[in-house]
């Protein structure tokens, strides 16, 4: 199977409900043709008040770029527009270039081309210090993640199965009869866990927030047993490796590092579950 035919087109088909917006990325994925760069679509970006959807975010170049349609040339909206892309390019630490996409195709093909030169222009100067995005899941093995001897969020690093998570730490998931449970202990590491909370689980609510700072975790099925998880960890010191269940690169299921958590006291308090906050957006294996 071509994972990376897969992801690629996958990823560039989400677009095709917006006619506009994907003949924009469309081109700038074809005219620049190099499958090293990471194309991110619909971006979340937390703002002062709400959030925003990045229409296109190029982590490794620091970019992101915003298709504009007719609507966006009123004033008001100039205004809103300028504010929003500032906050986002605040929060990712990104440059925020915009197309205008309401002129005639010559006007957008241009404005493509100049985007295209600054990422390449981008790309050269980084030299070395770019970091290839790699499509393909060879790298999503045990034996890759031994190897390289870490855990990065800002490098999307994912697993196909709960069994390849486990064999990195040189372990196995446990089982509770049939079922197998959410977590397993890192051999030789005090109060450290690895952690595969399951969305969508039929007892357990378990839920990324949209920054990725924090887990919600409760107990569906009662009040009582809801409270006594809450009394159960409230205190704990336990540090949890966290992989959560999604679709890597919008198109495979998969277990995606997310960082490592550590209760928060005062949230799990004031939410009534426990809220796990992340402390480390990366883990050093073998340390």
């Amino acid at each position: 199977m071509d994972f990376q035919r897969i992801i690629v087109t996958n990823m560039l088909a989400k677009l095709e409900h917006k006619p506009t917006e994907s003949y924009v990325i469309n081109r700038i994925w074809h005219r620049l043709d190099d499958i090293r760069v990471r194309f991110v679509l619909q971006q979340y970006v937390k703002r002062k008040d709400g959030y925003a959807l990045a229409d296109l975010y190029l982590p490794q170049v620091g970019m992101i770029i915003e298709v504009n349609e007719g609507y966006h040339e009123a004033e008001t909206q100039k205004a809103k527009d300028a504010i929003r892309n500032q906050e986002v390019s605040d929060a990712t630490n990104a440059d925020v270039f915009v197309i205008k996409a309401s002129g005639s195709l010559e006007e957008i093909h241009n404005q493509v081309d100049e985007v295209v030169a600054e990422i390449r222009r981008r790309i050269s100067a980084l030299g070395e210090r770019f970091l290839p995005c790699n499509y393909s899941i060879t790298r999503s093995t045990p034996e890759y993640y031994q190897s390289r001897g870490f855990f990065s969020v800002s490098s999307e690093d994912w697993l196909p199965t709960i069994d390849d998570i486990a064999a990195v730490f040189g372990t196995k998931p446990k089982h509770r009869g049939f079922l197998r449970e959410s977590s397993v202990a890192v051999p030789n590491k005090k109060d450290e866990i690895v952690w595969w909370p399951q969305p969508n689980h039929r007892i357990w609510y378990n839920e990324l927030s949209k920054d990725g700072r924090y887990i919600y975790e409760y107990n569906k099925r009662s009040e009582k047993e809801r409270a006594e998880h809450i009394a159960r960890w409230i205190n704990s010191d336990q540090k949890r490796i966290t992989f959560m269940k999604e679709m890597a690169y919008g198109v495979l299921p998969a277990y995606n590092f997310v960082g490592v958590f550590k209760i928060n006291p005062q949230l799990s308090k004031e939410k009534n579950m426990c809220v796990w906050e992340r402390i480390s957006d990366t883990y050093q294996l073998n340390v």
